[in-house]
């Protein structure tokens, strides 16, 4: 590819997200996912810009909440996770993950998925990240509490205690 190649994909790149960005702020949410994803497009068949792709499923997923489509947001999230996972970026991936397992409790009502999915975000956070650990903990401890299982909220709350108690 020259040089004068990737200088006109990334331009036109820039200007459709210009147009999807002008679309949302005049909430046409079906142009702005239309413009949005001609850039996906464009980014991933040149295998570049990983940071604005992930930009990209963000405003998408972002778009499909606007519509209430859990589903599609989980699937877009799902996406984000594997563009995370192939950076090596944690950070970002457990927060899909979190979001993740917070749209299956909340939305979907599907509580026994949601803590496969936060389980999955402890193990990404532990030794890492004390801050997502504990909000790992926290959603996991409302989720038994939900549930009436006394003892693993319990096990949460203690976890959150000793977690404080071990960064002081």
């Amino acid at each position: 590819m020259e040089h004068s190649d990737s200088i006109s994909y990334i331009t036109t790149a820039e200007i459709y997200i210009s147009y999807g960005d002008e679309c949302l702020r005049e909430k046409k949410y079906l142009d702005a996912f239309f413009w949005y994803k001609k850039v996906r497009k464009i980014f991933k068949i040149n295998g570049e810009r990983i940071y604005e792709l992930k930009m990209i499923y963000n405003i998408i997923d972002i778009l499909f909440i606007k519509f209430a489509d859990p589903d599609a947001t989980i699937y877009w999230k799902k996406k984000a996770i594997k563009i995370y996972r192939d950076i090596g970026d944690l950070n970002g991936e457990s927060s899909e993950v979190s979001d993740i397992a917070e749209i299956i409790e909340k939305v979907i009502g599907d509580n026994k998925v949601a803590i496969d999915w936060l389980e999955y975000a402890v193990e990404l956070d532990f030794g890492r990240d004390i801050q997502g650990l504990r909000q790992d903990y926290i959603a996991l401890m409302e989720i038994y509490h939900k549930l009436g299982d006394k003892e693993k909220h319990d096990h949460y709350y203690d976890l959150i205690v000793n977690l404080k108690e071990s960064y002081r």
